[in-house]
């Protein structure tokens, strides 16, 4: 006996089928989606442990080094005390004039009132007292008591007092430029032959 294959419902068929299985892939990929390959939307989204730890602070790692240290004049602190003369701007190197060790720089000032300091460090310390006039390398001419004579002075290098050096039988009245000064604190002279070529000019 023979059988005769219908080749044409055999091919609607087999279409049929295919279609059916694609049509119930899809259903499933619908229905269950991978949940692995979702994003989170939304403001709901759990964030990752990553995401929450905050990055360091730079400042968390910067060590504050304090400056407020108590600088104090040591045994072996070099001290030198000075004299400044305002007239001139020269200084003179005095002897000690006491202890400082173990005091800082607001306790020198507090136990010698009559001196500043320049400058206050553990290896060096400069502490300046001022004085009106000028200094023992300097000659100074001024007007006589009497006003009609110069008079001419000198501090003595040892004992820093005012010595008088040679009196000028010359007027104050004839240097009119510089009459008020010699009528004041008097005029500087580096040495007497200054002093004598000033006067020679004014003659």
């Amino acid at each position: 006996m023979f059988f005769r294959i219908d080749h044409a419902r055999l091919m609607t068929k087999c279409l049929l089928c295919g279609f059916a299985v694609i049509t119930t892939l899809v259903c499933i990929g619908v229905l269950f989606p991978d949940k692995g390959d979702a994003a989170p939307q939304g403001s709901n989204a759990i964030p990752t442990k990553q995401a929450e730890q905050s990055m360091p602070d730079e400042s968390d790692s910067v060590q504050t080094v304090s400056t407020d240290r108590r600088i104090t004049a040591l045994k072996s602190t070099k001290v030198e005390w000075k004299l400044r003369f305002n007239g001139c701007g020269h200084y003179i190197t005095l002897k000690s004039q006491g202890d400082i060790a173990g005091m800082d720089k607001e306790e020198a000032k507090a136990a010698y009132s009559d001196y500043s300091a320049e400058l206050f460090t553990s290896a060096y310390v400069s502490l300046v007292k001022d004085s009106d006039g000028f200094c023992p390398e300097h000659y100074v001419m001024l007007s006589g008591e009497d006003g009609d004579m110069l008079e001419v002075y000198k501090r003595n290098t040892q004992t820093l007092e005012n010595e008088h050096i040679t009196s000028i039988d010359i007027s104050p009245d004839r240097f009119a430029e510089d009459i008020a000064a010699l009528q004041a604190g008097g005029l500087l002279f580096n040495s007497l032959q200054e002093i004598n070529e000033y006067i020679e000019s004014a003659e």
